[in-house]
């Protein structure tokens, strides 16, 4: 969604699929809007599943192919702040630094 209201272009996108299971163009919209929320790994679910519905949609290729960009591209910006690989689970779901044992805990 260029227009940047990826929680309505999201909804819009889930109607989309719940109306027409088989057509990828619904899961591309999803993919988009996720990928837009910063949400990386349901962007690729929702690609992947377009890809399963309709194999051939450059279109869809393409998306996933970006949202996989936009998590290599979270993953370095993850370790170019804290000089480390982000954690597999922790970081990829969270967006959370992992816990420090030299650093003091508060509530944010």
């Amino acid at each position: 969604c260029g227009c940047g209201k990826y929680e309505e272009a999201l909804a819009d996108a889930e109607r989309c699929i719940r109306m027409a299971p088989k057509w990828g163009k619904g899961y591309g919209r999803k993919g988009a809007a996720l990928t837009g929320l910063g949400q990386g790994g349901e962007a690729v679910k929702a690609y992947l599943a377009g890809l399963a519905a309709e194999p051939e949609s450059e279109s869809l290729r393409e998306g996933l192919a970006e949202a996989k960009a936009k998590i290599r591209e979270g993953q370095t910006k993850y370790e170019e702040m804290w000089g480390k690989q982000a954690p597999a689970s922790e970081a990829a779901d969270t967006g959370a630094p992992p816990p420090s044992s030299s650093s003091s805990s508060s509530a944010a």
